[in-house]
């Protein structure tokens, strides 16, 4: 009742102002109570000052990581299967595969522990941190460089093409790391003049290797030809010996007689330019009244390298192949 006797003396309104009466000057000191919504936590100073590195330069960086790999690699390798008491020839693929892996995984995990940067990163400028921006583990780093790269490469290379794809520039591998990659030094000078002579040298590598590789294959089918092209001229004339007892034993041999398409016939016999049988062949040597003796030439001809065959009574003998 007194509360609503209150109300009525002061027009109906409630007093904003506790502790004050009605026309009493209120403090200007005196602030809102309305409550304040929470302060969002400081983002730190280096957030945006990180660059991460994208597809191109990491490229760069595995193109010089690959050759010190090899050159590391390949003499370790050679020795090892050497000192073993192995064969290059039947060892060599197995021990270098199997060593090159295990110089590559400490090579690319001790680096990266240590420096945070492959010798290849350290030209580009970048370096591998965790995904807090702090300094990785070397537990984190050693699934990056093992499981993490295999299953990447395991994915048609899909895993490594991400880099290209992602917001942090994260390959499948430093997905499975917890690892980013990002440059040393932000304001740094681009380094897009080496990329591009990085990838032009590969490219050209590539082009001479193709090229290599093309006149390898083109010399090795000449050669087979050549050799496919010998053994049917052998083929062919060492079939002429015994046509040649038959043919010579009945009647004059003529060059009908051979199939002469890509030959030329010569020798004792025959006459070289007319093909026709010398005086005294079909008296002496050859048909009914002939001893039976027959002796001639046939050169190859268009075949590399030049055989010669010697048809005789007695068989046929080659020179030259």
């Amino acid at each position: 009742m007194e509360e609503q006797n209150w109300e009525n003396n002061n027009g109906g309104e409630v007093n904003q102002n506790p502790g004050y009466n009605d026309g009493q000057a209120v403090p200007e000191n005196v602030v809102s109570q309305a409550p304040q919504a929470p302060m969002a936590p400081p983002i730190p100073e280096n957030v945006n000052q990180i660059k991460y590195a994208g597809f191109w330069i990491r490229w760069a960086a595995a193109f010089i990581d690959g050759i010190v790999v090899m050159v590391i690699a390949v003499p370790i390798s050679i020795a090892f299967v050497l000192l073993s008491g192995n064969s290059l020839d039947s060892n060599m693929p197995t021990g270098m595969n199997f060593l090159g892996t295990i110089i590559a995984w400490a090579y690319y995990i001790l680096m990266t522990d240590v420096y945070q940067a492959t010798l290849g990163k350290k030209a580009m400028g970048i370096i591998v941190v965790a995904e807090d921006l702090n300094k990785a583990s070397l537990g984190k780093i050693a699934l990056r460089e093992t499981v993490g790269k295999l299953v990447s490469a395991f994915t048609l290379m899909i895993g490594y093409l991400m880099v290209a794809f992602t917001d942090r520039k994260r390959g499948l591998h430093d997905m499975i790391g917890g690892t980013v990659v990002v440059y040393k030094d932000p304001n740094a000078k681009s380094n897009r003049g080496m990329i591009i002579g990085i990838v032009a040298a590969f490219v050209v590598a590539i082009v001479v290797i193709l090229i290599v590789l093309s006149s390898i294959v083109l010399m090795s089918l000449g050669s087979a030809r050549g050799k496919a092209s010998v053994a049917a001229f052998k083929a062919m004339t060492s079939g002429l010996a015994t046509t040649g007892i038959l043919a010579c034993d009945e009647d004059v041999l003529s060059p009908s007689s051979f199939d002469n398409d890509i030959t030329k016939i010569g020798g004792k016999y025959l006459d070289a330019k007319t093909l026709k049988f010398t005086a005294g062949t079909t008296a002496t040597d050859c048909g009914p009244s002939g001893k039976g003796k027959f002796s001639f030439t046939i050169d190859s001809v268009g075949l590399s390298p030049k055989c010669t065959a010697t048809v005789t009574d007695k068989g046929t003998t080659f020179d030259g192949c």
